[in-house]
């Protein structure tokens, strides 16, 4: 877990070094990106979009489709064991606060407040009732105003959302960071750069570790009611276009994602659209089943009675049984020392507090072992 934490911090530190020379400004709100033109070579926004111009991430994206900007969180089909994406309201002004929560159930980060500002807060379940929303220390609303749409990944560590903070091209902007365990804190929020964002409204990020899928939600090119969802490859590391030789012109056609088709050679694009669909019939199958499953595809689930193709993906089912009955115990666990830890005096809250991460690091680290089992059944079925 350690080394975890430590590549995702050196993997922030980049990050925040890509955007180092960066000035603090704010854009004007929800205008879309336009083909650079003399008058906007001058342009504060446009300055500050050349700083971030070399850092922009190589990104094959392989789909897109425009929806309403007033529903969107829900055409956004995540897998189930990524959690589940809502809303939690909306503000007079219409636009929608985002919430996000986890597979378990248990946990949830959303947007509250007015037209006057919003910031995140999150909870988890004690029981049967959820505790107190609580602030998130480290992420200062003051610097990153007018916080929505928060995504938390599978680690359980790195959370993204959207906000108007340092750094921004332009309205909302998508920002990282990742919870510092020591210091029960984030760490500095970091502009997440080009492609992601733009001098448009870019509102939501989420990243699919299980499929190698990602989302990007974005008001560039569209008109004022609606946004465009783009599916795209998350790659790690980030990769950039340093040895491509790139001109200025051509770099920005990357940078704006002017058109994702030109965006289909940096990858495998059957591939791809192969997993995004297998996903998608996974989730059909799985909302429409009960019971402890491995799902192969839209014809074939995996249970205790299940026929297999191979003895090692028999045995490698009966170990994801074991994994799923250890998760669940150290859920109870977890929940148990969380209701003890609201009554308990400060040297019990200490004590409770060294527990409750030592589970929370346990839980995590399963819930990737699950995940790395499962693929593994996964690809030896299909393979059969």
């Amino acid at each position: 877990m350690k080394n975890l934490k430590t590549l995702l911090v050196i993997a922030l530190t980049m990050m925040a070094g890509l955007q180092a020379q960066a000035q603090k400004m704010h854009g004007q709100k929800g205008k879309p990106v336009k083909i650079t033109t003399k008058k906007e070579t001058d342009a504060p926004l446009h300055r500050m979009f050349l700083t971030m111009l070399p850092s922009t991430a190589k990104v094959m994206f392989i789909d897109s489709v425009v929806v309403s900007k007033a529903d969107f969180l829900s055409r956004i089909s995540l897998p189930h064991e990524l959690g589940q994406l809502s809303s939690k309201g909306s503000m007079e002004s219409g636009e929608v606060l985002g919430q996000y929560e986890n597979d378990f159930g248990d946990r949830r980060f959303y947007a509250t407040g007015d037209t006057l500002g919003t910031h995140l807060v999150s909870q988890i379940l004690l029981g049967e009732t959820w505790s107190n929303p609580s602030r998130q220390a480290g992420i200062d609303e003051k610097e990153f105003m007018f916080q929505n749409f928060p995504f938390l990944c599978s680690d359980g560590f790195t959370l993204f959302f959207s906000a108007q903070g340092p750094n921004s091209l332009g309205g909302r902007d998508i920002f990282m960071t990742i919870y510092d365990t020591d210091k029960g804190e984030w760490y500095e929020p970091q502009n997440y750069g080009l492609p992601f964002n733009s001098t448009a409204n870019d509102y939501l990020l989420a990243i699919d570790d299980l499929d190698s899928l990602g989302w990007l939600v974005s008001d560039r090119f569209q008109p004022q009611d609606s946004v465009c969802i783009y599916t795209f490859v998350p790659t790690n590391p980030r990769l950039d276009f340093a040895n491509d030789n790139l001109s200025d012109l051509q770099l920005q056609h990357y940078a704006k994602l002017q058109s994702i088709k030109s965006t289909w050679k940096f990858g495998k694009l059957t591939a791809a659209l192969k997993r995004r669909d297998a996903m998608l019939q996974r989730n059909t199958i799985e909302s429409n089943t009960d019971g402890f499953q491995v799902v192969v595809d839209d014809r074939k689930i995996l249970t205790a009675k299940s026929s297999f193709a191979s003895e090692d993906s028999h045995k490698l089912f009966k170990q994801s049984q074991e994994l799923h009955e250890l998760l669940a115990q150290s859920r109870a666990s977890l929940s148990s020392k969380r209701m003890s830890y609201q009554t308990a005096d400060a040297a019990e809250k200490a004590r409770l507090r060294d527990e409750i991460l030592n589970l929370e690091k346990n839980v995590i680290q399963q819930r990737k072992d699950i995940i790395t089992v499962e693929k593994k059944i996964r690809n030896i079925e299909v393979s059969r």
